[in-house]
């Protein structure tokens, strides 16, 4: 990560900004961290990240993306490699499950 005073970064805007999708650049001001950029897809990266691990929700994940369609939302998910929400249960959706398996296998059975 690329570090530089608020006042460089306005004054060499246009070649501070120039970087590629996996670096960022932290501005500091009196020599405090202030503000970070990085790219568009670091970005939409974070963002789905955020909505994998339960921070987030569809609805927002989806306003911050644009998206119309959760099957958009799916595909973008998979072209990042990043797993579904779904995937990860806390622990009261665990202890729903634990409830209704007995239920389901004498169903089943």
């Amino acid at each position: 990560m690329k570090t530089v005073s608020a006042t460089e970064a306005k004054n060499r805007f246009g070649e501070h900004f120039d970087f590629g999708n996996d670096e960022s650049l932290l501005i500091e001001s009196h020599g405090s961290p202030s503000h970070m950029a990085f790219t568009a897809a670091t970005a939409r990266r974070l963002v789905l990240i955020a909505f994998s691990a339960g921070d987030i929700s569809r609805y927002e994940v989806m306003e911050f993306l644009g998206l119309e369609w959760y099957g958009d939302l799916l595909r973008m998910l998979a072209e990042y490699k990043i797993g579904r929400p779904d995937a990860v249960m806390d622990e009261s959706q665990q202890a729903a499950l634990a409830r209704a398996m007995p239920l389901l296998r004498e169903i089943i059975e």
